[in-house]
């Protein structure tokens, strides 16, 4: 009912009768349609954060623990899109309490996918990239899955999830055809001392 009608478009009414129960039955488990909203904040912003910590914090291999943290962001967000939508949509309507809870979950979740990409790249793994645009380009990529994905489509939320975590560690893979910035470097001073060096040998014969 938050996606269709929006937050301000419902009442408790309203959803008692679609839960088909009185409205105190409702009142009996949450004060107001506000604490049904933080609920979803805890139900799927913080337990996001929870499970992302629990792979980085275990895994010590940050490529793996990476491919991992993606695979299960996405694989819940797919499983959860219209709470992740609703989310996205009611963040300004949650109170001071849930708002602090939500901002703190979504930084931790940041910063773990953020420090485990520092690690890789500091290992030589990852290509030299800024780490946090990287964390933020993939928590986004995962997160817009709530918008486009199709339960009943030809792809499983595993299949999606799966391809989402690869595509995720090849964009960040230092791999042959995908040079990073020391290697291009390199390559040019390479060929600026040969061509000094052949024209050094056509001064020496001209002379």
């Amino acid at each position: 009912m938050f996606s269709e009608r929006g937050f301000g478009g419902t009442n408790m009414l309203d959803v008692a009768k679609v839960l088909n129960v009185s409205r105190p039955a409702v009142y009996y488990y949450f004060s107001s349609k506000e604490a049904i909203l933080s609920s979803l904040v805890d139900e799927v912003t913080v337990y996001s954060q929870q499970l992302a910590a629990g792979v980085a914090d275990v895994k010590a291999e940050p490529a793996e623990a990476l491919y991992e943290m993606v695979r299960n962001h996405a694989s819940f967000v797919l499983q959860n899109p219209l709470i992740f939508r609703v989310i996205e949509r009611s963040e300004n309507d949650l109170d001071d309490n849930a708002k602090a809870i939500s901002k703190r979950a979504k930084r931790a979740l940041m910063d773990k996918f953020r420090v485990t990409i520092d690690r890789a790249i500091t290992g030589g793994n990852f290509h030299n990239v800024d780490a946090g645009v990287a964390a933020l380009a993939i928590i986004g990529m995962c997160n817009w899955c709530a918008w486009w994905f199709v339960p009943t489509g030809r792809l499983s939320h595993e299949q999606v999830a799966d391809q989402i975590a690869g595509m995720a560690i090849a964009s960040l893979t230092a791999a042959a055809g995908c040079p990073d910035q020391k290697r291009v470097l390199q390559g040019a001073l390479g060929e600026v001392q040969a061509a000094l060096g052949r024209l050094g040998e056509l001064l020496e014969r001209s002379s």
